[in-house]
C-alpha cells in the first residue's frame, strides 16, 4: 500500500520545518495542518529544532506568541457582538470611545477601524513615550489617546493596516461587551470553539499560569526596552505598555489551537 495522507502531511510538514532549523530561519518551530474526511476533522501536528539553541525541543503543545493573528479573534469577537445586537459596527468609533478626543479616530467607523481604513498609521512607538507606569489605566488612557492621533499618509477610508486601529477596536469591544477584551475573546470566541486553554491573552492568566507559561514559551527575543529575553509575556511593546492585552496582539496559543 502506498502512503497515506496522514503519513504524507506529517512527512512534508516536518521536512518544511526542519529545513527552516538548518537554514536558521528558527532555532524550532511547530505547525499543525487540519483537514476534513468526511465528517471529521484530522490534526496532523509537526515539530522540529529547539526552543533556543540552550532550551529544550520544541513540543506539540508549544505555546507561541500569536503576535497580528490576535486581530483575527478580535475581528471575530467584534461580528459575534454584532450578531447579537450588542455592537453597531457602522457607529462612529467616538461613540463608544467617549473620552478618546481628536485625531483622525473621531470620525471613524468601528468597521473602519477593524478592515483598517480608519487613516490612522501603520503603528508608532509610543511605548517609549508614555508618561506612566505600563499596564496602569493612566498609561492605558494615554496610549489609546495618541493611537487616535496617528494619521497616515493616506487618510481616511485608504486601506492602511493599522495596529493603531485594532488598539482602538479592541478598547470599543471591551467597553460594548461590558467586560475586559479577554474576557469578551473567550466568551465569543475560544470557549464556543473549544479552544480557551489553548488559545489565550498571556497578559490576563493569574500569576501561576503565567509563571508556568514562562517556562514553557517559546522566546521571541532579546528586548533592549525591557533589558531581557522575553519569554511568556507578549512580544509587541505597545501592547505590553498597554499591560498585555490589546486589539492588534497579546495572545498565546499552540498550533494545534
Amino acid at each position: 500500500m502506498g502512503e497515506g495522507r496522514h503519513a504524507r502531511v506529517l512527512r512534508e510538514s516536518t521536512r518544511l520545518l526542519a529545513a527552516g532549523v538548518s537554514g536558521r530561519v528558527f532555532p524550532g518551530a511547530a505547525s499543525c495542518v487540519a483537514y476534513r474526511e468526511g465528517d471529521d476533522w484530522t490534526f496532523a501536528p509537526a515539530v522540529a529544532g529547539k526552543l533556543a539553541p540552550d532550551l529544550e525541543a520544541v513540543a506539540v503543545d508549544t505555546p507561541f506568541d500569536l503576535a497580528s493573528l490576535t486581530k483575527s479573534f478580535v475581528a471575530v469577537t467584534a461580528l459575534r457582538l454584532s450578531e447579537a445586537g450588542e455592537l453597531d459596527l457602522e457607529a462612529p468609533a467616538q461613540d463608544v470611545l467617549t473620552d478618546i478626543r481628536g485625531g483622525v479616530a473621531d470620525g471613524a467607523s468601528l468597521e473602519a477601524l477593524l478592515t483598517h481604513r480608519s487613516g490612522l498609521a501603520p503603528w508608532g512607538g509610543l511605548y517609549l513615550d508614555v508618561p506612566h507606569d505600563p499596564g496602569s489605566p493612566a498609561a492605558r488612557r494615554w496610549i489609546l489617546n495618541e493611537a487616535a492621533r496617528r494619521t497616515s499618509d493616506e487618510g481616511p477610508g485608504a486601506c492602511v493596516y493599522s495596529d493603531l486601529g485594532y488598539m482602538l477596536a479592541g478598547e470599543a469591544i471591551a467597553r460594548r461587551a461590558g467586560t475586559s477584551l479577554d474576557e469578551a475573546v473567550a466568551e465569543r470566541v475560544t470557549e464556543p470553539l473549544g479552544i480557551a486553554d489553548r488559545v489565550y491573552f498571556a497578559g490576563a492568566l493569574p500569576s501561576d499560569r503565567r509563571a508556568a507559561l514562562a517556562r514553557a514559551a517559546a522566546p521571541t527575543e532579546r528586548c533592549e526596552w525591557r533589558g531581557r529575553i522575553v519569554r511568556g509575556e507578549v512580544h509587541d511593546e505597545n501592547c505590553a505598555a498597554l499591560g498585555g492585552v490589546s486589539g492588534h496582539a497579546g495572545m498565546f496559543g499552540s498550533a494545534r489551537g
